[in-house]
């Protein structure tokens, strides 16, 4: 009876040698063999699984893994992750909760980074509450001669009412298209982001914090899924963002965005909101 029940344990959850095949990558994995079928890959944990394997041992559903060898995704080359940027960059991403223009200039310079120049400062009404008579969404951007890079930043959440309608926005509202695929992400997040200037030897940095870093995300993969920046051009760096697209969407946007990094803290409740509440 114990050998029947890890035996099942195995065939459905995925505890099998497929997990050896992980380092040989998706081409050897769906060419190994696992109990009745073949290995399969799941390019959102680049990890091989066996037949029948399902979350949580899976984030992928069975209509996202990869069985044939035609389909891998092509091997792609992610930079590394540099804190040195990600603390300048956190920096430039705070000075978006000034109250204006230049409450963020006298930032700048507090922050002793004089060098970027504020190129615009947007703010917008983008909320469905009424009760918000401010516009609470801000985004400006940045740009630094001296470091060659143009900054697309955007602010997070500002206040209780503006917090309430996220939570209302996120369970109520249904999914649109990201743009950039058949990827979903919640309609409260999707804003319209400004052309960057043109700059075509510089370099480009997308940030937000919290709502803000959801937007920066959205940003940097419709900037590359439309062509209008190339990969290798982008950074993005968003700090404490909460999960708000789909599966599919985060695929997509690992495809196209190779040098994004979200940096969160273990205590801050916003990166695990929303939890799955089978509302869509």
């Amino acid at each position: 009876m114990i050998l029947i029940l890890l035996l099942l344990n195995i065939s459905v959850l995925g505890y099998i040698d497929c997990d050896t095949h992980t380092s040989n990558g998706c081409e050897y994995c769906v060419q190994q063999s696992s109990w009745w079928d073949h290995c399969r890959w799941c390019e959102l944990d680049e990890q091989c699984h066996a037949t029948g394997s399902e979350a949580p041992y899976n984030q992928c559903n069975k209509d996202q893994v990869t069985t044939d060898v035609r389909n891998c995704p092509k091997p792609r080359v992610y930079r590394e992750y540099n804190p040195d940027k990600a603390y300048m960059i956190l920096k430039l991403s705070a000075i978006l909760y000034a109250d204006d223009h230049n409450g963020a200039l006298t930032c700048l310079h507090s922050l002793e980074m004089d060098d970027f120049e504020i190129v615009e400062w947007i703010g917008r009404h983008c909320e469905d509450l009424s009760l918000l008579a401010y516009k609470e969404c801000v985004a400006t951007v940045m740009i630094s001669h001296k470091h060659k890079v143009i900054v697309l930043a955007y602010r997070g959440t500002t206040g209780l009412i503006q917090c309430l309608d996220e939570i209302q926005s996120v369970l109520f509202s249904s999914k649109v298209s990201g743009g950039i695929g058949n990827g979903e992400v919640q309609e409260y997040f999707k804003e319209a982001h400004d052309q960057i200037s043109n700059y075509p030897n510089y370099n480009i940095w997308i940030t937000g914090h919290s709502l803000g870093g959801v937007i920066a995300s959205v940003a940097s993969a419709s900037l590359i899924y439309h062509r209008l920046i190339k990969d290798e051009k982008i950074a993005l760096y968003t700090f404490g963002m909460p999960k708000v697209v789909n599966r599919q969407y985060a695929l997509e946007h690992n495809r196209l965005v190779t040098n994004s990094w979200r940096v969160v803290h273990r205590d801050d409740p916003i990166p695990h909101y929303p939890i799955s509440t089978g509302v869509t």
